[in-house]
């Protein structure tokens, strides 16, 4: 069975609110590189026409770009479009515009270009196996992810340490689960600092870890959708809440994201687990970086990974 295959048989699985969560998160992850690509794509237009002697030829394929992540991005949010139809009629025609750089360029606008349409590519292979993705480097990944959201970060005053790799790995397989961890605490945790980073100690698997140092959340609740129990995903009642009793972090329904970060784990034979507050000590050199807030963590099994090297400039 091939990824869209796999993805349309999942959303037939799910319950009528529960597919239209799902398909809302989806359109949500896949739609953000689209957004990144217009928007940059327009700023590096306007770049080119300031300069005295622009490359016609180089203009217009970018403009081409532009309009083309404008035009599939749009029919992302088309509800008279199935999935399989959007991938038949948007992103296999149009791949190869999508997902390469036009122009000679070494520009600011440009790089971030790149950067997401690198993103794009990932997300397009991981939900319907269309193009090719070769490897999945998480140290690269978490680098990408980091430039992408520097100014989202910036405008919460949110410090983002993405270099506590013991190891940093090269798998099979991409693991954007990762990204819907980061933005999770990105959004909701209320925090000033998240820490990304592998543990390499166990015999057979690398643990990734999502750490914040917000307020922390009920672990209970959060157990309880990782399981995929619906009374916890659409009850108002029993949204997340944090561990001190404040309101919800969590939108009703929005956690639904969770479970399918869960069945992703999962289907590449990792775990997923839950720790509020964070128990680990985490520390560069005597001081100590993550304390309370809230942990996320996955294995990967070495069943999974290319590759892996030891990494000497961790914090």
């Amino acid at each position: 069975m091939s990824h869209l295959d796999q993805f349309v048989s999942h959303l037939d699985s799910l319950c009528d609110q529960q597919r239209l969560m799902a398909l809302m998160y989806f359109r949500h992850d896949v739609a953000a590189p689209f957004r990144l690509i217009l928007q940059f794509s327009e700023l590096l237009e306007e770049e080119m026409k300031s300069e005295d002697h622009p490359s016609a030829n180089e203009l217009e394929s970018l403009i081409k770009l532009k309009n083309k992540a404008r035009e599939v991005g749009n029919a992302l949010y088309n509800k008279d479009l199935s999935v399989t139809q959007f991938v038949q009629s948007y992103i296999i025609p149009h791949y190869s515009t999508l997902t390469s750089f036009p122009i000679n360029s070494n520009s600011d606008m440009a790089e971030e270009i790149i950067l997401a349409q690198e993103q794009l590519t990932q997300y397009i292979y991981t939900c319907f196996g269309v193009g090719e993705m070769k490897s999945f480097d998480f140290y690269k990944h978490v680098k990408l992810f980091s430039q992408i959201y520097e100014s989202n970060l910036k405008s919460k005053g949110i410090e983002f340490l993405e270099s506590v790799f013991h190891a940093n790995i090269i798998t099979k397989e991409p693991y954007l689960e990762l990204d819907n961890l980061i933005g999770n605490a990105i959004k909701h945790a209320d925090c000033s600092r998240i820490v990304v980073g592998i543990d390499d100690t166990a015999d057979d698997e690398y643990v990734v870890h999502v750490l914040d140092n917000g307020k922390g959340v009920d672990v209970q609740s959060i157990s309880a959708i990782l399981r995929g129990d619906t009374q916890y995903q659409n009850n108002p009642k029993t949204s997340l809440t944090t561990h001190s009793n404040t309101p919800p972090i969590f939108g009703t329904g929005e956690n639904l994201g969770l479970h399918i970060v869960r069945e992703g784990i999962e289907r590449k034979e990792g775990r997923l687990w839950v720790e509020s507050p964070i128990t680990t000590e985490m520390y560069n050199g005597s001081n100590q970086i993550i304390r309370d807030g809230t942990g996320f963590y996955f294995s990967v099994p070495d069943s999974m990974v290319l590759s892996s090297k030891k990494r000497t400039d961790t914090l």
